[in-house]
């Protein structure tokens, strides 16, 4: 039953997009702790990859709440007695991260904050990539890659019915240019609104790696604040 509910999670996640365009929500608390595997959904799964499956791609959680300004609310873990408060930045990503030991363990995690809201962390899925305005497209794709290899193996016999994730959204730059291997240089669709995260920005760009598969690097008129792979989901 354990597999069942995960598969149709993962499943769920790709086919709508989830939080941040490529995010599904954990168990929301509004009364008491949640365990911490509850807390991070997917992350035990992410470290059980071997290194060289999750080389181009890590794992981020934002926390997700309705009408609360996110200085109102602390995340704290719990364990073995002791509570570490975690640093929950303005776009709402939450750090540190737990280890996979402490996955493993009986820790919980706790929200404080103003009650009768249901908080909860959503996973993010982001390429590995250094900050710049130029970064090559193999890059990417190789990174887009490995999320849809994992997430198609959590979806066991569902992954025929699992869209492919093909795209790479970003936060910050106002426009974008791909570069294909013909020299041909594009704009990519900007001004988009499909990540619903606090503090991204205004500027939104759009890279369909299935659009451009000749695509050799990407450049753009600022360093991204904040990229994450997900699919493409028409509204």
């Amino acid at each position: 039953m354990a597999d069942l509910n995960r598969r149709l999670m993962v499943a769920g996640l790709i086919a709508s997009g989830g939080a941040g365009a490529a995010g599904c929500a954990a168990a929301a608390a509004k009364d008491g702790p949640l365990k911490i595997g509850r807390a991070f959904p997917l992350l035990a799964s992410y470290y059980d990859l071997a290194v060289a499956k999750r080389s181009h791609f890590k794992m981020g959680y934002t926390l997700s709440k309705k009408g609360v300004s996110i200085d109102k609310i602390a995340v704290s873990l719990v364990e073995k007695g002791k509570e570490t408060q975690l640093h929950v930045d303005s776009m709402g990503f939450v750090s540190p991260l737990p280890g996979p030991e402490q996955l493993r363990g009986e820790a919980t995690v706790v929200f404080t904050g103003p009650s009768g809201v249901a908080y909860r962390m959503s996973p993010v899925f982001m390429p590995v990539l250094p900050p710049s305005i130029t970064v090559d497209a193999k890059n990417l794709s190789l990174a887009i890659a490995q999320v849809n290899a994992w997430l198609h193996k959590l979806t066991g016999p569902m992954a025929p019915m699992v869209p492919q994730i093909t795209c790479l959204f970003i936060a910050g730059p106002s426009s974008a240019q791909v570069r294909l291997a013909s020299g041909e240089v594009k704009s990519l669709p900007a001004g988009l609104d499909k990540m619903k995260m606090p503090g991204v920005g205004p500027g939104r760009v759009l890279f369909d790696a299935g659009r451009w598969p000749t695509a050799q690097s990407l450049s753009f008129d600022t360093v991204p604040a904040f990229w994450a792979i997900g699919p493409l989901v028409k509204k």
